[in-house]
């Protein structure tokens, strides 16, 4: 029996982009962690436990690299399935990565809505009610987060049908995925028998677990700047120090180079963005 290896499946382009990259999920949380560390909080109306929760909880999200499963079925018997149970284990190793960090970052995201003291304590809702604020409006205009939404819409059949919440939708989204896995309406990946060959499978719900990460913690950015925005927080008083430059996104929506440093303020509309390659002379 052969093993097939197959290239990374279901990169969307806002992850393979030259500039204005998507970070990978543990580098979005732990950059998000970050600011929340250097932030100031007023005395009303964030809850202090709650706070430190989340920003908790955005550590363990960030700091989850692998887990490790071994699928063999061990019957005494030789040989028997050697290769199917190995391909399975890097599947589910991968699948079961994102599934627990996804966890991690609802739990983090929901500690957040009530450290802020919002209405309801409903993640989306909160998070639609900062992203539609007047005073927000470079948020509703977030990189990527009408194409994560659209690109989440397609696995899970939800539309991104509110013009100006995209990242409401896709934390909707990423939280009905979330819920779907703890009910037990999400089946176990296998790998595909065939041909005399052992392909990997379950891309999609591998793909899936990776993007609603990254949509709780764009969400919690909106949370975030609203939070500025009101005075319930105060964004931290220095300047962000770039190892790597970065391209972010001018007034104009055109990408911009930035290679030393940024203020935390500005720095909170871009966190969610890899570092990216310098410009060419």
């Amino acid at each position: 029996m052969t093993t097939v290896r197959t290239p990374r499946a279901c990169v969307p382009t806002y992850r393979s982009a030259e500039e204005l990259v998507l970070r990978e999920p543990h580098e979005h949380a732990y950059e998000l962690a970050d600011w929340m560390q250097r932030a100031s909080l007023a005395l009303q109306p964030v809850e202090r436990q709650a706070w430190d929760r989340a920003y908790s909880w955005l550590r363990v999200t960030s700091g989850l690299r692998a887990i490790s499963f071994d699928m063999a079925y061990d019957d005494g018997g030789m040989c028997a399935g050697g290769d199917f149970d190995f391909v399975w284990s890097e599947m589910m190793n991968e699948w079961q990565l994102h599934q627990v960090r996804l966890g991690y970052a609802a739990v983090a995201i929901k500690a957040l809505v009530r450290a802020l003291q919002l209405p309801g304590g409903d993640v989306s809702t909160a998070v639609a009610a900062a992203e539609t604020d007047g005073k927000l409006t470079e948020w509703t205009r977030l990189v990527h987060a009408r194409p994560l939404a659209e690109h989440l819409g397609g696995h899970l059949a939800v539309g991104a049908s509110e013009a100006d919440a995209p990242v409401s939708v896709a934390v909707r989204a990423a939280l009905e995925m979330h819920g779907r896995v703890a009910a037990g309406e999400v089946g176990v990946p296998e790998p595909e028998e065939g041909d005399d060959t052992i392909l990997p499978a379950g891309h999609e719900l591998i793909c899936v677990g990776r993007e609603a990460t990254s949509a709780l913690l764009l969400g919690g950015q909106v949370l975030l700047a609203g939070a500025v925005g009101q005075g319930a927080i105060g964004a931290p008083d220095e300047d962000k120090y770039l190892l790597d430059g970065m391209w972010i996104r001018g007034a104009a929506g055109d990408p911009v180079w930035v290679d030393e440093e940024i203020s935390y303020k500005k720095y909170l509309a871009f966190l969610h963005l890899e570092p990216g390659e310098p410009p060419l002379d």
